[in-house]
């Protein structure tokens, strides 16, 4: 059975936006617990073959962007699944320990003590996707109750009274913690602690290079160079390598470290005897005032593919103009675009572009609106609080039935024991790789971790009318 505050009662007139102020009037002592009794009914009994050891872009924020990743050149994610012949070691390292419940506590930035009423059920306010994520967590937790997953969960707004003492409690009382927040200074200080507590800490929604030397760290999005790996490999699986070309901008000395890391990721995958990917420096001044900014790099007889790395708000505009240019100076030849998430985010990179450079942006989720299953949690979600859901309600929902499940069938710890999520999960799949250090050159030793990584990425390809997943 679920155990949580019944914060989310239906809503009359499409008043989503009130169940802050639900939680705002439950919430404000800033520690208060937000848990029910224990249940009085226990999903089936699970063996515990010894004691506990010791005892991971929501989508754009209204009124602002936020990069949920932080974009810092690393090596991407060198480590496997769990092979048979490593659990002996896990078992060493964490030990299993299964229960009849799991304690559990999610942090989510619903900042309600900085707003007044009116402000918490405007529709504009920042808080609005994280009450639609709180939303999709809270049918989550139902779905895992029909299915027997005894859960005992404590919502706490993050943003509210001392992090620091919330954490402390819930570190000695709880087997995983949830840190649905995108401050990263909240989850170092909830990392650090998950460590020295040996508690399993999820990161939903905030990737980081920061934390390392940190087996209990779990972070459900991939880094910014598991994008870059993923664009290379999937564009040399398919065209030559002398059809790739990588753009950066000229004289920009991040652009060459990151193209020098594309040929790097090139050889990693097709062997050290691979063609080099051509590099292309852009003039930024052409792209605004020049006749050409790409003239005679288009191949006549074959599709000339075109990656680029950039990926902040930050690069919005730069990415907007070579796209501009792109499309015009094409003429009539076949090109094709590997981008990241904010070409497919922004509000200033037309919608042609899409269709016109075929392009390609590598995520690492996606709601595929024709599926069954998500046209049912849509239907469900409006005839629960009468509005439809956002990207982040979706998110939620897919992470806690990942989480609980996880725990369900592994125990504590089970980031060591889950290589991958099987399920019904409707905008990601869940691929758990350990990341070991790159300086790691084997041996007899059960490799250090530094932490474990959702790797699922995808390639979306736009038909004319949508994206669809390419295969």
């Amino acid at each position: 059975m679920i155990s949580v505050q019944n914060l989310l009662q239906q809503l009359s007139g499409n008043k989503i936006y009130l169940i802050l102020i639900l939680f705002f009037a439950v919430s404000c002592g800033g520690t208060k617990e937000t848990i029910r009794n224990q249940p009085n009914r226990t999903a089936k009994t699970k063996a515990s073959t010894s004691k506990r050891a010791g005892d991971r872009k929501p989508a754009k924020r209204v009124g602002s962007k936020v990069d949920t990743v932080e974009w810092t050149e690393k090596d991407p994610i060198n480590g496997s699944g769990n092979s048979s012949g490593e659990m002996n070691a896990i078992d060493e390292l964490s030990p299993v320990h299964k229960k009849r419940s799991y304690n559990l506590t999610a942090f989510i930035p619903f900042d309600t003590r900085s707003m007044e009423g009116a402000q918490i059920a405007d529709k504009s306010h920042p808080s609005s996707a994280y009450i639609h994520y709180y939303a999709g967590l809270k049918m989550g937790l139902a779905q895992l109750e029909q299915e027997g997953v005894n859960l005992q969960i404590k919502i706490k707004d993050s943003q509210a009274g001392s992090m620091t003492d919330k954490l402390k409690y819930s570190m000695q009382s709880d087997d995983a913690v949830i840190m649905a927040t995108t401050e990263l200074k909240q989850i170092k200080e909830a990392a650090k602690m998950a460590k020295e507590k040996e508690v399993s800490l999820i990161s939903p929604l905030k990737a980081t290079i920061s934390i390392n030397d940190n087996p209990y760290y779990l972070q459900l999005v991939p880094n910014a160079n598991d994008h870059y790996y993923k664009m290379v490999e999937h564009a040399t699986q398919r065209y030559d390598q002398k059809q790739i070309i990588v753009v950066g901008r000229n004289g920009n000395n991040t652009d060459k470290k990151r193209i020098k890391n594309f040929q790097k990721y090139n050889q990693t995958i097709n062997g050290a005897g691979a063609a080099t990917l051509h590099e292309y420096y852009v003039e930024e001044d052409s792209l605004l005032n020049g006749v050409f900014a790409f003239n005679n790099i288009f191949l006549q007889d074959k599709e000339s593919i075109f990656i680029f790395p950039n990926r902040t708000s930050k690069d919005e505009n730069y990415l907007r103009s070579c796209l501009r240019r792109l499309n015009v100076e094409k003429g009539f030849n076949k090109v094709i675009a590997y981008v990241m998430p904010i070409a497919l985010n922004s509000d200033i990179i037309s919608f042609d572009y899409y269709y016109n450079l075929n392009m390609r942006v590598v995520k690492s989720t996606y709601v595929n609106p024709t599926d069954f299953k998500v046209q049912q949690f849509k239907r469900d979600y409006y005839a629960i609080y009468s509005t439809l859901p956002m990207d982040e309600a979706f998110e939620a929902y897919d992470m806690i039935r990942f989480v609980g499940r996880s725990l369900d069938k592994h125990g504590t710890n089970f980031q060591f024991r889950t290589p991958r999520g099987e399920g019904d999960y409707l905008q990601t799949a869940f691929d758990i790789r350990q990341k070991i250090p790159v300086s790691y050159k084997g041996g007899n030793e059960y490799p250090p971790i530094q932490y474990f990584v959702n790797r699922n990425l995808d390639i979306l390809e736009f038909d004319g009318a949508k994206f669809t997943t390419s295969k």
